[in-house]
């Protein structure tokens, strides 16, 4: 098991962000949730919110979201907004 995920997060228009990071936190229909490495397979519908993706250096970068889905598979996340 890998220590870091590998993020996408992409929009009509293109890539938003795509890189390696520690954690995503995002709001779904029932509140917050944060993916971490290791995390089972899942679909989420992505609510109104922010998506925080924290990096490898400890920065966070924020995402405004305002719909969405993502899908997490082997320490891959990606977000389609």
């Amino acid at each position: 098991m890998s220590d870091r995920l590998v993020c996408r997060i992409m929009a009509l228009d293109g890539a938003v962000f795509v890189g390696e990071a520690l954690d995503v936190t995002l709001s779904d229909a029932a509140g917050q949730m944060q993916i971490l490495p290791g995390h089972a397979e899942a679909y989420v519908v992505v609510a109104v919110g922010d998506i925080a993706v924290r990096r490898p250096d400890g920065t966070v970068k924020a995402f405004p979201a305002q719909d969405g889905i993502l899908h997490v598979l082997d320490d891959k996340v990606t977000i389609a907004l």
